[in-house]
Parts: C-alpha cells; structure tokens; sequence
C-alpha cells in the first residue's frame, strides 16, 4: 500500500496576487493584497492612461499619487545597501525586522504581520519586547556587582574561607592515608597467613612423600625376598619339589 505523505499548505501571503508565484520585492497595498514590485509596476502602467488604479483584486481604488510614491519607494537592494550593519532582515520577505511577534515571540517584518500566520497576534515594537529582559539582566548585575564589590573591600573573608577549606582538604587526607594504612596493614597480615598455610601444606606434601617412599623401599625388599626364595624352589631336584 503506498504511504501518503502530507504536505503542510502553502499559505496565500506567500504569493503575488497577479503571477500567483511566491513574492519577488513585495510591495503591500492598504487592501491588504501582496504584489511582486515588477507585476504591479507592469500592471499600473497599463491602467495608468485611464487615470484611475484599482487594485487588481478587490478593486478597491488607489489614488494615482499615492500608488505612485509606494512604486517610486527605494527597491529592497538599495534599502539592504543603506542599512546600518547590525539591521536584520526577514529572510523571506526580504524587509527589515522592525516588529515582535508576543506569541511566537520572535522578529517579524510588516510584511509578516499582515499574513495569516501572525494576523491574529500581538505585535508590539522590538524595544518593547527588550524592556523586561534588558530589565532582568540590569538586576542581575545589581547582584553580580554587589557580589564583587563585597569580595574585594573584604578580601579577608574570601581568605578565611580558603584557608577553612584547605583545613577541611588536609582533614579528609589523613583521614584517606589511615584508611589505606588499615587496608595495608590488613592485607600484609593476610599475606603472612596465606605463606605460613602454603608452607605446611608443602610440608605434608613432603612427608606424604617420603612415607611413600619408605612403604614403597619396604615392599620392593619384600618382593625381592619372594622372589629368591622361589627360584631356591624351582632349582631343587623334583623329587624334593614334589615332596
């Protein structure tokens, strides 16, 4: 069975209302419609001999002049080219970072805020959103500073402190050098008795030998002894054989 895979939906914001392919140096109108800069140029052109525009959407009409001033604002490449060089820019949109999204939070352009995506959020300004962080940090540092100035007008307080814990460092020391003396003292001991043990036992391994060996000199005598009395019996004359 062939699996199914889901593709997450391609949001309408994303798309020049004209060419319907993702936008190229958008351009917004107050209807809320989104344009490449080239398709509504092209667009304005067409209709600008008749001395009306109405966006090419809804209809909504736009004032000659005004469309006119949002088509002559400075393309993105130029705004990219004079902005300062800690400026962000969205990297979808191409357009300044200039709001913060509460929900999501994180930076987002104008463009962004009229999506679908942040539509129903909370934009506020970036210094805004940085006041209570920067706020938290400044009473960090409060304490952090407090913290130094208290170690360095009363250096003999981080001294004493020092000095009580080389004094705890050379208790534990002792205390780990009786510890292995105990354990060494323990283990030499265990020596001792494992030798003498070993030792006795070689010992009756010795005896055990010798006895062995005594007992085995004992019946090799006694053989020998059987022996020669029976060849004596063999070389006498049959008749004192058989008697």
């Amino acid at each position: 069975m062939a699996s199914t895979s889901l593709a997450a939906p391609e949001r309408k914001d994303e798309f020049c209302d004209l060419c319907s392919k993702y936008l190229t140096d958008p351009i917004s109108l107050e209807c809320g419609h989104n344009f490449c800069r080239p398709c509504i140029t092209d667009h304005y052109r067409e209709r600008k001999k008749e001395g009306l525009f109405f966006c090419p959407v809804c209809e909504e009409p736009i004032p000659e002049g005004k469309l006119r001033r949002i088509l002559q604002q400075p393309t993105v490449e130029e705004k990219l080219r004079l902005l300062p060089e800690k400026s962000f820019v969205c990297p979808k949109h191409k357009v300044i970072l200039d709001l913060f999204c509460q929900e999501d939070e994180k930076l987002i352009c104008a463009v962004c805020k009229k999506s679908t995506e942040h539509k129903t959020h909370t934009v506020i300004s970036p210094k805004q959103a940085a006041q209570p962080l920067k706020d938290q940090l400044r009473s960090r540092i409060i304490l952090l500073e407090e913290k130094k100035d208290i170690m360095e007008n009363h250096p003999s307080d981080a001294e004493n402190e020092i000095a009580e814990l080389l004094g705890q460092m050379e208790e534990e020391k002792e205390k780990l050098d009786n510890v292995f003396k105990q354990l060494h003292d323990f283990l030499h001991k265990q020596e001792k008795q494992l030798h003498n043990r070993m030792k006795m036992v070689e010992k009756d391994i010795q005896n055990t030998k010798t006895e062995y060996l005594e007992g085995l000199s004992k019946q090799r005598i006694v053989l020998k002894s059987i022996i020669r009395e029976m060849q004596e019996v063999c070389e006498q004359p049959a008749v004192e054989f058989l008697m």
